[in-house]
């Protein structure tokens, strides 16, 4: 599956087939460019101060 933010191809897991749903739908019905958007974006706030928190709250 083409991933547009990333400019790459990457397997087409039930994540990612959301992801790239998503990205399709700001670009096509609310009209956001790709130069809006980024994927899996570093934070600056850790969780736990682990340095590990992600944007979407997942842990893995």
């Amino acid at each position: 599956m083409y991933c547009p933010l990333k400019d790459a191809w990457h397997v087409s897991k039930p994540e990612e087939k959301v992801r790239q749903a998503w990205v399709c739908k700001l670009v096509n019905e609310y009209g956001y460019s790709l130069e809006q958007m980024a994927q899996e974006v570093s934070v600056t706030i850790s969780k736990k101060a682990s340095g590990e928190a992600r944007g979407d709250g997942n842990a893995d």
